[in-house]
């Protein structure tokens, strides 16, 4: 007979902050939107294991909220940014595309 377990992937960040806010699935691997984590968090659930892309943009500030998949690359929508946070997967890089319509009105 199968049995429900749950196991945790531990980040090494410590609690609380809210610090990822939306999950993407690229292949095999899910991405974690930065909220106020300074980077995107890569889960590998085949590893257990965690990696990090750094956005340059530092802790707090909920910054974005949401990621999708669009043509191999991920897009979180600025919440408090001014822009766009753009994830490339297959190089580990991030990139920005200006709204122009300047912080915190997402």
């Amino acid at each position: 007979p199968d049995t429900a377990s749950v196991s945790f992937i531990d980040t090494g960040k410590g609690q609380g902050g809210r610090k990822w806010l939306g999950v993407a699935h690229y292949n095999g691997k899910l991405y974690c939107c930065p909220y106020n984590a300074a980077e995107v968090l890569v889960i590998d659930p085949h590893t257990a294991s965690v990696s990090f892309i750094d956005t340059g943009k530092g802790q707090g500030g909920a910054k974005w909220r949401g990621i999708a998949h669009c043509n191999g690359k991920l897009y979180s929508s600025p919440y408090q940014a001014e822009e766009v946070l753009v994830i490339d997967p297959d190089t580990a890089t991030v990139s920005f595309i200006d709204t122009g319509r300047g912080r915190g009105c997402g």
